[in-house]
């Protein structure tokens, strides 16, 4: 290995690529690729090679002799570690995981920190275009020669032209939310930071605009997922667009893989209402908007209609635009306001009215919907279909949906006869003089399936809403209420074929007593609820179980279970109980095994067993040590760890590829 004379160690937050020229200039070596000659090879053939955990760069930095312990932990915990999580290659920071997507391929530097002799970690990211410290919008190009920045053949921060890049003029900008981002880095926020990139990808044009920084920041305001915020950020675009449909508007955030924004997308959905526009505005930015193929299908409705616009040359194929997402094919429509216009599919309102957020939006689900006015699912969707109660088509599950105001609004003003039905107990039909709402003029709507029969509550007569106001008032004592089998279940979570199960283990106590339609049925009271609930909350499924150890669920049953190392209750699957999750936890995160670890590296098991059991550097538990599992070979992680690290530090070759899972 190649001696240094100087070896920098990092300053807080610092990146890697400032200690490498660091490194390079107190050596009298000026340029990275003069320090990698003279380190015989530093694999400088792209930005983000030379700074992953036990690369070239990493070895030489903490063997050199002038460093000592502490010093080489500084020098550890700066390289990330390259990690495998449900299949897409993360860099592991210790306080967060960065999805490789987000680690720049070209180099970004801040004026104001070249002059300060150090760079931010934050130079590395894609999602940061304005320097938390300062302020200022990183430059990516030298002001002279207009040239990519040549990160390999800076001279002290001097591009090849000579020029000095300290000296670039930059514009200083709010760096607000560029310090939001910082601090979730920082301070490990995970989830804010997977947001954020999903965000990025739902922008589609932020590679080419000019103005990426704040595409950045409108990223960063919408993963706060603060409701105000949101439907600020999206006002903005619509005042852009005013004629363009809320389809096309909110498309990558209804069609997005964060939840949390696609249901903030829903609230802005169902409150905006559009009227038909005359025509496309001439500087309406629509004609640019890049889409993906999905984001089409669903603007239009129609896939058949999409490839008929490509056919005809309406909707035209154009370069690809972000490295997020360098797969995908992206198209643009010249004339989008105007061709959404015409289409006959597009629904269109009589008055524009504005989103506005409100803090108790619920979207529930049609089954939901189902339970509270006493009806099936399918019977919701059909009076949805005939616009009785307001639904929203979405273009991922459940695909239509509502909120509780709307089925609320439905309630207040009708009655569903069914629910009569149960009312007044069946002894008497509903009074001729009572119309069916949808009776006239909307039978062949559906086809040849009648219309569901509802009545105006304004109509009814006396005994008959002192019945449904009797009804009410009994299913609000809960004390005496008795429950269905399928609403307990519901209740508890478990299967339809776990509660039997359940009776058998005296857990619940059902009987047979009078229903509502006055037939005896197997039914539930509040002392079964709390029963099954609190039986419920003690034992976790295999699922649950492997989300709060962090492992696999098949890798639980057949290491925990199968060896019998635990015994958990067998209903349809298997229930563990509290206990039983913090015994195998506490041995998942002590322990391991010869197929896990070398897993874990990218190794194959034989060539594990032969470098470290074979040979005796590794030990595993004897069959009477309490933590050993019959049939298994079990290691203590750690030392299986640091076998490993001596193993590749010895080879002096990058580890492998680390397999993790988040669950």
């Amino acid at each position: 290995m190649p001696r240094l004379l100087y070896v920098p160690i990092p300053l807080p937050n610092e990146s890697i690529l400032s200690i490498l020229y660091r490194c390079a200039k107190h050596n009298g070596l000026q340029r990275l690729d003069i320090l990698s000659s003279a380190c015989s090879g530093l694999q400088f053939s792209s930005l983000g090679l030379p700074q992953w955990y036990l690369g070239r760069a990493h070895q030489v930095l903490r063997s050199d002799p002038l460093i000592d312990e502490t010093d080489r932990k500084k020098i550890d915990a700066i390289f990330p570690k390259k990690v495998r999580i449900n299949g897409q290659i993360h860099a592991d920071y210790g306080t967060c995981q960065i999805h490789w997507s987000m680690l720049r391929n070209k180099l970004a530097l801040c004026p104001a920190c070249i002059k300060t002799g150090h760079l931010n970690i934050m130079h590395n990211f894609e999602f940061s275009e304005v320097c938390p410290i300062h302020g200022c919008i990183y430059i990516t190009k030298c002001p002279t020669c207009g040239k990519t920045l040549d990160w390999v053949h800076l001279k002290d921060y001097h591009c090849p032209c000579s020029y000095d890049l300290s000296l670039a003029s930059t514009d200083v900008v709010d760096k607000s939310y560029s310090i939001v981002v910082y601090e979730a880095f920082c301070n490990g926020n995970q989830s804010f930071l997977e947001r954020l990139r999903h965000c990025m990808m739902m922008t589609h044009t932020i590679s080419t605009s000019k103005q990426r920084h704040t595409i950045i920041d409108f990223c960063t305001k919408i993963s706060l997922l603060d409701r105000e915020i949101f439907f600020t950020e999206i006002d903005k675009i619509h005042d852009l667009t005013p004629s363009l449909h809320k389809r096309a508007l909110l498309a990558p955030f209804l069609l997005g893989k964060d939840p949390a924004i696609r249901d903030l997308a829903i609230q802005y959905w169902c409150g905006l209402e559009q009227v038909k526009p005359e025509q496309c505005g001439n500087d309406c930015p629509c004609e640019s908007l890049p889409l993906t193929r999905k984001e089409l299908n669903y603007i239009f409705a129609s896939k058949e209609e999409v490839s008929n616009l490509i056919a005809d040359n309406k909707i035209l194929p154009i370069p690809r635009q972000t490295p997020i997402i360098k797969s995908l094919r992206f198209y643009r429509c010249p004339n989008l306001c105007n061709t959404l216009r015409n289409n006959s599919t597009i629904e269109w309102y009589e008055k524009n009215s504005a989103a506005i957020a409100d803090a108790v939006f619920t979207p529930i689900t049609l089954a939901d919907a189902g339970e509270y006015l006493k009806t099936t699912a399918y019977e919701i969707g059909r009076l949805i279909r005939y616009g009785l109660i307001k639904g929203l088509a979405l273009p991922t599950h459940p695909f239509i949906s509502t909120t509780k105001e709307w089925v609320k609004n439905f309630n207040d003003t009708y009655i569903l006869k069914s629910h009569l039905d149960i009312a007044i107990n069946y002894k008497k039909k509903p009074l001729k003089q009572l119309t069916n709402v949808l009776q006239q003029g909307l039978k062949t709507r559906l086809g040849t399936h009648p219309p569901p029969t509802v009545y105006y509550r304004k109509d009814l007569p006396s005994f008959m809403s002192k019945a449904l106001k009797a009804l009410a008032d009994s299913e609000s004592d809960v004390t005496h209420q008795h429950i269905r089998g399928k609403v307990i279940r519901k209740l508890i979570n478990v299967r339809q074929e776990d509660m039997k199960r359940l009776q058998q283990l005296k857990i619940l106590n059902p009987k047979y007593r009078l229903n509502e339609k006055s037939y005896f049925q197997l039914l539930y009271t509040k002392s079964d609820v709390e029963k099954g609930i609190a039986w419920r909350k003690k034992h976790k499924t295999l699922e649950e179980a492997a989300a709060i150890i962090g492992c696999e669920k098949i890798f639980l049953y057949k290491h925990f279970i199968k060896n019998k190392y635990i015994t958990p209750i067998r209903l349809s699957m298997y229930y563990l109980t509290d206990a039983e999750v913090a015994k195998c936890s506490e041995h998942f995160n002590t322990y391991t095994t010869p197929a896990k670890a070398s897993t874990e590296v990218g190794m194959m098991v034989e060539v594990f067993k032969k470098n470290f059991l074979d040979s005796g550097l590794l030990t595993p538990l004897p069959a009477s040590h309490p933590h050993a599992i019959r049939n298994q070979v079990t290691l203590k992680r750690q030392d299986a760890r640091d076998a490993l690290e001596n193993y590749f530090l010895d080879k002096e070759v990058p580890c492998r590829c680390i397999f993790k899972r988040r669950t």
